[in-house]
């Protein structure tokens, strides 16, 4: 089960495998042939397991007891792919399209979370082609209706008046985020914003969406997390208010305090490098370990001078830490996919942060976007007394409203 390339030792259609970062997998179709994707990366992207999977992974997989029922590990092709279903529950490699040839020559597969930090790619190649070509492919019959659609919609406004519904895409991640937008949700609707709630299942697409024009805000980072991803990958976005602070805890199956952990114990934390320097920090202020001078926020393994339990440092992506508990000591990890997996931070966690982290969550926009009257309205429904009742009610102190 722990096979890697190395391993292979027959390959007929001699495939080029190419291990990609897992989140990173739906963004690389336009590049590859054939990607194997985690359905949570392949449903934040669109694609449903069932109808655009070429086969998917047996239910008798022996990973199948190691995560949950509905995340199974599908094959898709590019869109200028031949697609087809193998028989339900039965492994198949369907073949690209191409003159001449007759095999897929170019496979993603998600690469293993110790040393995804060494291969992020980024693909840039978001859906824009296919809605682009689905609107050039509209049949010449249907321009009469879409005229007849754009003139009641202009009636509509006549009769209602210049105060027209805005509709909007805010992008967050499962859990808390999503949870609390769907009451903001409820509050923006009453002042004429309406508002999709679009779900992704890693901190790395959500900005990338909302810097290509797939949604128009997102809502699951703190502030030095959006900045590190502006300087970064040159995203033109700026934050317009803060949400919540969701203090980061150190979680553990084998220990019920960070004294209980023995020498070299193997201590997980996110593989991306704002959190992961937020979470070397947390083990720092518990006198786990100790930074050289002037270290800053974005400390590493590498800034480290004092070790005392020669703790081992594990960087994994940050949606997979709760489900490292089985195959490490420890590993500190965002309340957001904590409370996900089912942990409390208040009542589960061995070590949590101090409320003092400067990590407070922002709405983020386009800069373009950032004096727009529908931002200013969404800003103030978070805002609202009853998000913030909502809050302290629901997550008992898990949770603090950062307004």
């Amino acid at each position: 089960m722990k096979a890697t390339v190395a391993d292979i030792t027959g390959n007929p259609k001699k495939l080029n495998i190419v291990e990609l970062d897992a989140a990173q997998l739906p963004r690389s179709l336009d590049d590859v042939d054939l990607a194997a994707i985690t359905t949570n990366y392949a449903i934040a992207a669109g694609l449903n397991p069932k109808k655009d999977g070429l086969f998917q992974e047996s239910t008798k997989a022996p990973m199948s007891h190691h995560r949950r029922a509905d995340e199974g590990q599908g094959c898709r092709l590019g869109e200028d792919v031949h697609r087809q279903l193998s028989q339900p529950g039965s492994g198949g490699l369907h073949r690209r399209k191409v003159q001449g040839r007759d095999h897929a020559h170019l496979v993603s597969f998600p690469i293993p979370p110790p040393f995804r930090h060494q291969f992020r790619h980024q693909f840039r190649h978001w859906p824009e082609r296919r809605r682009q070509q689905q609107q050039t492919n509209r049949s010449i019959e249907e321009i009469p209706m879409r005229k007849f659609i754009i003139a009641a919609a202009a009636l509509a406004a006549f009769v209602a008046g210049p105060a027209l519904a805005k509709d909007i895409k805010v992008g967050v991640t499962p859990g808390e985020h999503a949870e609390i937008m769907e009451k903001v949700k409820e509050i923006a609707a009453k002042k004429g914003l309406n508002i999709e709630i679009v779900e992704f299942s890693d901190y790395v697409v959500p900005n990338q969406a909302l810097n290509d024009g797939d949604i128009q805000a997102n809502s699951f980072q703190h502030q030095p997390y959006l900045d590190n991803q502006i300087a970064d990958r040159g995203f033109k976005l700026v934050s317009v208010g803060t949400t919540i602070t969701t203090p980061m805890g150190v979680y553990s199956k084998k220990v019920k305090s960070l004294d209980e952990l023995k020498k070299g114990a193997t201590v997980a934390v996110p593989n991306d490098p704002t959190n992961g320097g937020r979470a070397l920090l947390v083990l720092a202020s518990k006198g786990l370990i100790k930074f050289k001078d002037g270290a800053g926020l974005k400390v590493t393994p590498d800034d480290i001078v004092e070790n005392p339990k020669d703790i081992q440092i594990v960087q994994i992506d940050a949606a997979q830490l709760p489900r490292s508990l089985d195959d490490v000591d420890a590993a500190v990890i965002n309340t957001n996919y904590a409370m996900e997996a089912g942990l409390h931070p208040k009542t589960d966690a061995i070590a949590i942060e101090s409320e003092k982290s400067p990590y407070a969550n922002v709405i983020a926009v386009r800069e373009a976007d950032k004096d727009a009257d529908w931002v200013k309205t969404l800003v103030a429904s978070y805002h609202d007394d009853s998000i913030r009742a909502f809050i302290n009610e629901k997550f008992k102190g898990a949770l603090i409203p950062s307004w």
